[in-house]
């Protein structure tokens, strides 16, 4: 839509959402109805990042410590498996 030119229906759609990069476009397409140049609407979309990211940040650690505890979990629940392997008996020739 926003390669199309459909500013005024994406300005319409972001302004009732709750999403962090709803948002972000929201600030940036504001500030088009007043600013003709594109470093306005950069620095209006870089404000409203500014506002929005340490939101997002502020739980991202526990990310990553559910992605280590799920790790070792799983290389728990491998390491105590008995082996399924088959295994074959070579004779001599």
């Amino acid at each position: 839509m926003l390669q199309a030119g459909k500013f005024q229906q994406v300005f319409s759609i972001t302004a009732k959402s709750d999403t962090a990069i709803g948002m972000i476009v929201n600030n940036g397409l504001g500030r088009v109805k007043s600013a003709r140049r594109r470093e306005d609407i950069d620095a209006a979309m870089e404000e409203g990042m500014m506002e929005i990211v340490p939101r997002l940040e502020k739980r991202t650690h526990y990310l990553a410590t559910l992605g280590d505890v799920v790790t070792l979990l799983g290389a728990a629940r491998y390491d105590h498996r008995p082996h399924q392997g088959v295994h074959r008996v070579v004779a001599p020739r």
